[in-house]
């Protein structure tokens, strides 16, 4: 499995983050980046699924 192949079953929910970050991990991925990385992307997810109603609401 590639790197790209783990992220994308990760944030497909097909695999869990710490099976992710092992799968990482064994490509070659250091652990403290593989978790940064993923954490990252939470925050990426999160930010891209928030309402945009809601976020306007926040402004004012």
């Amino acid at each position: 499995m590639t790197t790209d192949e783990i992220i994308e079953s990760y944030l497909g929910g097909r695999v869990s983050r710490e099976r992710a970050i092992e799968l990482l991990v064994a490509e070659g991925v250091s652990r403290a980046v593989a978790e940064y990385n993923l954490e990252s992307l939470d925050t990426i997810d999160v930010v891209l699924c928030k309402d945009p109603d809601e976020d306007a609401e926040d402004r004012h």
